[in-house]
């Protein structure tokens, strides 16, 4: 009878020798990632018992990635984080399912755990065209870029005063690029428009011209004839015109008459100004003689010289040379 106690402990012993190690594995949520981003992944390892176990972590789609260490010492009752670093690659699709797997050895069975990364869609169209384009046998140039990671079915518009002259439809692969040519036969501006089946992606303004310089803008001059008289028999009467020469001058004429001393004609150029007849704005803001005869105003890059020659006031002949220069 006393060998009984003696028994029943040699069973508990082998009962506790053959009990199975736990351990928990606890996982991150599956996630949705971007081409390009880096992901860190954070599981948790939980065991009953001091241990020691083997890690090792695995893409089912190849991506590259940080494993973890090889092994890993457990405390008991210790929750222990094991990080894997996943690289998603830049040209990664849309909706491509990666499949991260951590697998834990050293205990019976061996474990594994899986994380889904799901890459999320990316739009991105983007136009390139030029701001001016020349009337030519090669027309006009616009290339279309994929910088996303779909297949899109795309729209590129001529447009020129809201009306479509020219259109082209094309399917563009992710990271592909379109060419597309429009021959050009009005002057004017233009507009390329791109879209999709989201509608709008993207629009651009293209003047075109002919020989090669853009159209000059038409020239106009306007005129007003004026005259009056009283009843005292007292009269006047003017003149005025204003506009363009050409595309690089314009013109400003005032004819007053009986008191023609206030007349004078202007021409003014892209940095100069020719001036006959009674006398402009004292140039540079100097307090110089002003009256009729013939002034010349250059001014450009804060360097100026203006120069008059004509009668003064009393009719002596009378004139000035004047110069600036200002740096930045």
């Amino acid at each position: 009878m006393r060998q009984v106690p003696a028994l029943l402990l040699l069973v508990l012993l082998a009962m506790a020798s053959v009990r199975a190690q736990e351990i928990i594995v606890s996982t991150p949520p599956d996630l949705l990632v971007a081409p390009g981003e880096p992901v860190t992944l954070v599981f948790e390892l939980v065991s009953d018992e001091n241990a020691e176990v083997l890690l090792d972590a695995t893409s089912s789609t190849g991506w590259f990635l940080v494993p973890p260490p090889a092994t890993l010492e457990l405390v008991a009752g210790v929750a222990t984080p094991v990080t894997v670093a996943v690289e998603v690659p830049t040209d990664a699709l849309a909706l491509t399912v990666d499949r991260i797997t951590l697998w834990v050895g050293g205990v019976d069975p061996p474990l594994e755990v899986v994380v889904e990364l799901v890459v999320a869609e990316v739009v991105d169209l983007v136009l390139q065209a030029p701001i001016e384009a020349a009337i030519t046998d090669e027309g006009l140039l616009a290339v279309v870029l994929n910088r996303g990671n779909t297949i899109e079915t795309a729209r590129l518009e001529l447009l020129r005063d809201g009306d479509v002259i020219d259109r082209e439809d094309f399917i563009l692969a992710a990271g592909a690029r379109q060419e597309l040519r429009f021959a050009l036969t009005d002057e004017g501006p233009h507009a390329l428009v791109l879209s999709s089946e989201r509608g709008l992606e993207a629009e651009r303004d293209v003047h075109v011209f002919r020989f090669g310089t853009p159209a000059p803008e038409p020239f106009r001059l306007s005129a007003v004839l004026a005259g009056g008289i009283d009843i005292e028999g007292d009269w006047d009467a003017s003149l005025s015109a204003r506009g363009a020469l050409s595309d690089f001058s314009t013109l400003d004429l005032r004819v007053f008459a009986p008191t023609w001393r206030r007349s004078y004609a202007a021409v003014a150029f892209e940095h100069a100004t020719v001036r006959l007849g009674a006398a402009g704005s004292a140039p540079f803001r100097l307090d110089l003689p002003r009256d009729l005869g013939v002034s010349v105003v250059y001014d450009r890059d804060g360097m100026g010289v203006a120069g008059m020659i004509g009668a003064g006031p009393g009719d002596e002949l009378a004139g000035y040379l004047a110069g600036s220069w200002a740096t930045s």
